[in-house]
């Protein structure tokens, strides 16, 4: 599955080296506020901005945040609470590789951490668990511009996250272990990663 999603991806790059020309798409100079996030399956799509300083050359910075929580009754000791939040700061360096006059194809190399925090109350007695990871993600996405101000993008790619031993603990209840993931984001997850950017 791997070895036919990279030779997709080569097929597509070259169709579009087929078509790169004279109209492409220029976006020195131009500022854009957007939803975008990691490559990582599991992170959550944020607030982005992104910024060309050349034809060639971009940056970006998105966050994210959630928080849940719940109420359970409880027998003895009164009712229990559940608070669960979880937050992403990234940044990334965007390379437009190809571009022609309506879609760009952009390679992505980002910056990531993030973390989760729970907390569960009950009577006066709270427990509190938390942990800070970090990943890197390498990649690329097409940019399909609807108009001068408006585009749409998937990405695909790979991570390569640091696993800390407080968030093996956190998600496995697994003490004392550490080590580093690699993922694939495939064509499964391209829906999850669909994003938009306004450009002013």
């Amino acid at each position: 599955m791997k070895k036919s999603v990279f030779v997709l991806a080569v097929i597509v790059s070259l169709f579009f080296v087929g078509v790169t020309n004279v109209q492409a798409k220029d976006m020195s100079g131009r500022f854009g506020i957007g939803v975008d996030g990691s490559l990582h399956p599991s992170s959550d799509r944020g607030l982005a901005f992104t910024y060309y300083f050349h034809k060639y050359f971009g940056a970006q910075f998105y966050t994210s945040a959630n928080v849940r929580s719940t109420t359970t009754n409880a027998a003895q000791g009164g009712d229990v609470t559940q608070t669960i939040s979880d937050w992403l700061f990234g940044a990334r360096v965007m390379v437009p590789a190809i571009l022609t006059k309506e879609v760009n194809l952009v390679g992505l190399l980002g910056f990531n951490v993030g973390g989760e925090k729970s907390a569960i109350e009950q009577g006066s007695k709270t427990n509190e668990n938390s942990y800070t990871t970090f990943w890197i993600d390498f990649g690329m996405r097409p940019e399909w511009f609807i108009n001068d101000h408006f585009s749409i993008h998937t990405q695909l790619g790979m991570t390569f996250h640091f696993i800390t031993e407080d968030e093996a603990e956190f998600l496995q209840e697994v003490k004392k272990t550490s080590g580093i993931e690699f993922r694939f984001a495939g064509i499964r997850d391209l829906s999850a990663q669909i994003g938009f950017t306004f450009y002013l």
